[in-house]
């Protein structure tokens, strides 16, 4: 987790641009109800023991 915001422009490297789609992927899904994008990429967060600890969704 960043602790400070870090305003980078999205062409100046690719992981920002990577950065960006996981975090339209997450809102879609929470926010919109949409699974279409993080269908993609929910086996990607860390998983040890069954449990997922890469990604923490706080209600």
């Amino acid at each position: 987790m960043a602790d400070v915001p870090v305003f980078i422009d999205s062409h100046a490297t690719r992981l920002i641009q990577l950065a960006d789609l996981v975090a339209y992927a997450i809102f879609r899904k929470y926010e919109k109800q949409d699974n279409q994008f993080f269908d993609l990429i929910e086996n990607k967060f860390d998983y040890f023991g069954g449990v997922q600890h890469g990604l923490h969704v706080s209600v």
